[in-house]
């Protein structure tokens, strides 16, 4: 096994030397000084890593406020796109137990 350091990178999905880990927020956010490493090892290219938490460096300022406007709008999209995915819950299981609507199979084994 060899120990690689990444340095410091940018939240998302992507991790230098790792690669691409579509829930790297959900791997990456609960890590902290008191607990640096990941709950498991995390799959990717083939390849188990073992990822831990060395340092947590403070977000640029200037940085950020060129930028602020597009974090707004991703924040405001996806709080958009979570409040309609709860509406659509509420709707499809109202619909179900006032028996308006039959589910035959599930969208994930489609």
């Amino acid at each position: 096994m060899k120990i690689n350091e990444t340095g410091v990178f940018k939240p998302g999905n992507t991790i230098p030397g790792v690669g691409t880990i579509p829930d790297a927020a959900d791997v990456l956010f609960p890590l902290s000084t008191n607990k640096p490493y990941a709950e498991k090892p995390v799959f990717t290219n083939n390849a188990y890593f073992i990822l831990k938490l060395k340092d947590v460096s403070k977000p640029d300022e200037k940085e950020f406020e060129t930028q602020r406007a597009m974090y707004k709008k991703i924040l405001t999209s996806l709080k958009r796109e979570e409040a309609l995915q709860i509406w659509m819950e509420g709707n499809k299981a109202a619909m179900i137990k006032g028996k308006r609507v039959k589910i035959k199979k599930d969208v994930a084994d489609l």
